[in-house]
């Protein structure tokens, strides 16, 4: 029975490594693309877009 639980208490481990590995390529994919968003110059429908603009959510 102690094996199990081992194995159990690692493959937890593994999961949660997993999860925080992939919450921090979210995190900076999210970043890399908020950047990109802000510093564009014309959005998709070809108007110039402006700091007071780009703060409008």
């Amino acid at each position: 029975m102690t094996s199990d639980n081992i194995y159990k208490i690692e493959g937890r481990q593994i999961e949660m490594k997993a999860l925080k590995i992939s919450s921090v390529i979210w995190l900076i994919l999210f970043i890399l693309l908020a950047i990109f968003i802000m510093m564009r110059h014309v959005d998709g429908a070809g108007v110039v877009q402006t700091m007071p603009i780009k703060l409008i959510i």
